[in-house]
């Protein structure tokens, strides 16, 4: 089951969920018409909590309960086999000759002769995450509740191959804010002010797991660290979809809306749409004070591995030269490649350099200083730019005549990269 969040808080804003769970199982457990129940929500949110509270309260309840969670298996009715063992139901291997339907049945009939003895809880989280065949027989079960003893607790994050028509849906939303300040006050023992719960809120977006790393992180280091920030926005972006997380990341790389279609490689219209969605739900720190803003878009790029945040980098600075935008711009993309190894790239560095202040051209210089240590002639140019290590303040910002002089234009990149 994937929600892990801390003791005590994962069922914060869950009374109805519960209370849902437990009026269908109670109604199976006395044959009073079954339904099958489907808890949907993004990943974190208590989905699991909701499931393992509604098993635990049925076990007490005299039934037998059978659980198991998804773990994207792919092998025919793997998950329904590790869900009915215990039972000592045996589910037989699917072979390309196999009546699946004949098999489904089978299963059917043994669970129904094992609710005959006592009422049965069939409990599957992650359903998204199970194999075909056992999302199919989950389906074909669901049909046959009707007055059996035996309830179907379900359990969903992602899209099915099936629809569930026939089952009850549970959705878990976003914590509200006093719930949010119900959490925290619970967690950190003191009771949040509005500034601080909004704060919370929009870091967290209202998903229990994500407020519960917050929350840990504060109570153990006594303030807001960097980590749990960047923590948090890698794992809020990762449960979206990769267009979005691909807008996501080009947007806290360039930081300017039109050119985020192209470096993205979806259309205007779905880039349009995808900022809209990340802002209203506060998924690039929007809102947040500018430090922990700027530690939330970085962990926005912990989604990407290393290259592809280096080859995003490069496409951004080729988008933005192209564009027409100020040299130093494409440059501070350039500042985070691996390799400024193509002609173009290491002129603009010269040229953000000899244009633009002290401080800026020291970052341009050193960076081609490390690429290439025995060049002297760059070593010498970059001197007036670098400031001397322990020297006073003032020599820091040094008159622009002594910046290095302009480069030539720079070549055209389709005849050097």
């Amino acid at each position: 089951m994937d929600d892990q969040a801390g003791s005590g808080t994962e069922l914060f804003g869950r009374e109805s969920a519960l209370t849902t769970v437990a009026h269908h199982t109670a109604a199976a457990r006395r044959g009073a018409g079954a339904q099958a129940v489907v808890v949907r929500g993004a990943r974190g949110c208590g989905k699991s909590s909701v499931l393992r509270t509604a098993a635990a309260a049925e076990s007490r309840a005299g039934t037998t309960v059978l659980t198991a969670a998804g773990q994207r298996e792919r092998a025919p009715l793997a998950v329904a086999r590790r869900l009915l063992a215990p039972a000592g139901i045996t589910v037989p291997e699917l072979t390309g000759e196999t009546d699946v339907h004949r098999v489904y049945c089978q299963l059917w009939r043994d669970v129904v002769a094992l609710a005959h003895r006592s009422p049965v809880c069939l409990v599957l989280d992650d359903l998204d995450a199970c194999d075909d065949a056992t999302v199919g027989w989950t389906d074909f079960v669901l049909r046959r509740l009707a007055h059996q003893p035996i309830s179907l607790v379900l359990s969903q994050s992602g899209a099915l191959t099936v629809d569930l028509a026939q089952a009850h849906v549970v959705d878990l939303p976003p914590l509200t804010a006093p719930q949010v300040a119900d959490m925290i006050a619970a967690t950190l023992r003191f009771p949040p002010d509005a500034v601080f719960t909004a704060l919370c809120l929009r870091l967290s977006g209202g998903n229990p797991r994500h407020l519960t790393t917050v929350l840990a992180d504060l109570r153990a280091a006594r303030a807001l660290r960097r980590e749990a920030v960047e923590l948090v926005a890698a794992r809020r972006l990762r449960d979206r979809p990769e267009h979005l997380r691909a807008i996501a990341t080009a947007l806290v790389v360039v930081d300017r809306p039109e050119l985020v279609a192209p470096l993205a490689g979806v259309s205007a219209r779905v880039a349009e749409d995808g900022m809209s969605l990340l802002q209203n739900e506060h998924l690039l720190g929007e809102g947040l004070p500018d430090h922990v803003r700027e530690w939330y878009r970085s962990g926005v790029l912990d989604v990407l591995g290393p290259a592809e945040v280096a080859d995003l980098r490069h496409r951004a600075a080729v988008v933005l030269d192209e564009s027409g935008h100020d040299v130093r711009v494409v440059a501070d993309q350039l500042v985070h490649l691996p390799a400024v190894d193509v002609p173009w790239m290491s002129q603009v560095l010269h040229e953000a350099a000899a244009g633009g202040p002290p401080r800026d051209a020291a970052r341009y210089l050193r960076r081609l200083v490390e690429l290439d240590p025995d060049d002297v002639e760059l070593r010498v140019n970059s001197r007036p730019a670098v400031p001397p290590r322990p020297a006073a303040r003032a020599s820091t910002w040094r008159p622009r005549s002594t910046a290095p002089p302009t480069r030539p234009a720079r070549r055209s990149r389709s005849s050097t990269r």
